[in-house]
C-alpha cells in the first residue's frame, strides 16, 4: 500500500449571472471533482485554494456526479467579494449569509477547508499565514448525505482552483490485465505516476485513455477516433481498488425509493464487472450492501440488492427491485468480520463465500 498526494488544478470560466436561487439545474454549470477521480465524501472534508476576484461557488451534492437537485451551494466572495452564502437546495429563500469583505483575491491564492457531518453540520475555515479563521459553522436541520463536490465561478469571474487529492492504492490498476494498446498518441509527457497520467487525460476531450511506462515515467495520452489494437505485454497487473464506505443510515430497497443514490458506483473507478460474475472482499461488522443494476450509473428501478450480514450479521438477503415480496433470505451467522476481510464471488445466481 502507498499514499499519493497530488494537487489537481481546475480552471473555471465565468458561467454567467446565474445562481442557485434562479436556476433549478444549476448543477449543470459545475465541474465535478469526480471527473478527476477525487471523492472528498470519503473523508467528509475538502481542502482547496482558489484564485478568483469574486463569486467562487462550491456545490455539495447528493450525487457523485453532482447531477442532483438535492445539494448545498456555497458562494465565497459574493456581492462583489463582500459576503459568503450557504444555501440548501434550489430556490431557498433563506440562505445563511455572513459579511466576509475581500475573502478572495484576484491574483492571490486563498486557502479553505470545508468539513461536514451526516447530521448536517457545515464548517468552513480560511487558512492564512497568521492562522485559521472560521467563516461558517452551522447545523442544518434537513440532513443531506453528501457524495459529490463541484466547483464553478460566475457573475463575471474566472477562477483557478487547486484541490489536494490523497488516495491510498494497493497496487497498479489498469483495467485489462497484461494488455497494451498500439495506437496513435498525443504528445508524451513525463509524470510521476499512472494516476497523475490519468488526471492529465481526464479533462482532455481528445484523450481516450493512457499508456504509462513505469520504467521511464512516460505518459502517453491515447488519441480518440481510432480502433484499439491490443497486444500482450509482459508483467503482471494488479486489478484491485479499495473503496471506503461510510454508514449511509437505515435505508434499503424496501424503505427508500432512491436507494441507488446511496451506493458508490464502481464505474467511477472505471470498474465494469462483466460475464455475470465478479469477486470482491469486504471488511465490515454487518450490513454490507451490493447493488446489481440494469443501468451503468445505477439510476434504474430494475436491480438486485444484496445485503450481506443483515440483522446483526446473522443473515444474507437478496431482493429484486423494491418489492418486499421478491426476497430470498438465508441464515448465515458470522458471515462478516469487523477486523478481517471476507471474500465473496457473485456468479449471477448466488453469493458464495
Amino acid at each position: 500500500m502507498f499514499l499519493i498526494v497530488d494537487e489537481i488544478q481546475i480552471r473555471t470560466l465565468n458561467t454567467g449571472n446565474t445562481d442557485y436561487y434562479t436556476n433549478p439545474n444549476i448543477f449543470e454549470d459545475y465541474t465535478s471533482l469526480s471527473d478527476y477521480h477525487m471523492f472528498p465524501s470519503e473523508n467528509q472534508s475538502v481542502r482547496f485554494t482558489i484564485e478568483a476576484c469574486h463569486d467562487a461557488y462550491i456545490l455539495f451534492s447528493a450525487a457523485f456526479d453532482v447531477e442532483s437537485h438535492d445539494f448545498y451551494e456555497i458562494c465565497l466572495g459574493g456581492s462583489g467579494n463582500q459576503e459568503t452564502y450557504l444555501r440548501r437546495k434550489y430556490n431557498d429563500a433563506n440562505p445563511f449569509k455572513i459579511s466576509t469583505p475581500d475573502i478572495l483575491g484576484c491574483t492571490e491564492k486563498s486557502t479553505f477547508e470545508i468539513r461536514w457531518t451526516i447530521e448536517g453540520t457545515i464548517h468552513i475555515a480560511k487558512e492564512s499565514a497568521v492562522g485559521t479563521e472560521t467563516i461558517i459553522d452551522v447545523k442544518n436541520s434537513t440532513q443531506l448525505l453528501i457524495r459529490g463536490v463541484g466547483i464553478r465561478t460566475a457573475w463575471g469571474s474566472d477562477g483557478l482552483g487547486s484541490f489536494e487529492s490523497a488516495t491510498i492504492f494497493g497496487g497498479l490498476y489498469c483495467g485489462v490485465p497484461s494488455t497494451y494498446g498500439s495506437m496513435n498518441v498525443l504528445p508524451i509527457a513525463i509524470k510521476r505516476s499512472r494516476i497523475v497520467c490519468l488526471f492529465k487525460c481526464s479533462p482532455n476531450s481528445a484523450c481516450r485513455g493512457v499508456h504509462f511506462h513505469e520504467e521511464t515515467n512516460e505518459c502517453e495520452l491515447v488519441s480518440v477516433g481510432q480502433v484499439i489494437d491490443q497486444s500482450i505485454r509482459s508483467g503482471a497487473c494488479l486489478d484491485e481498488i479499495w473503496i471506503k464506505t461510510l454508514d449511509s443510515g437505515e435505508v434499503d430497497a424496501t424503505k427508500t425509493e432512491d436507494v441507488f443514490n446511496y451506493y458508490t458506483n464502481l464505474s467511477v473507478y472505471h470498474i465494469f464487472p462483466s460475464q455475470n460474475k465478479f469477486r470482491f472482499s469486504v471488511k465490515a461488522c454487518h450490513d454490507a450492501f451490493i447493488l446489481l443494476s440494469a443501468a451503468k450509473n445505477l439510476q434504474s428501478q430494475d436491480f438486485y440488492e444484496i445485503c450481506i450480514g443483515a440483522r446483526n450479521n446473522t443473515r444474507t438477503v437478496l431482493r429484486r427491485n423494491f418489492s418486499p415480496n421478491n426476497v430470498v433470505s438465508n441464515r448465515k451467522p458470522g458471515t462478516l468480520n469487523c477486523t478481517e476481510k471476507t471474500t465473496f464471488l457473485w456468479n449471477g445466481k448466488s453469493t458464495i463465500k
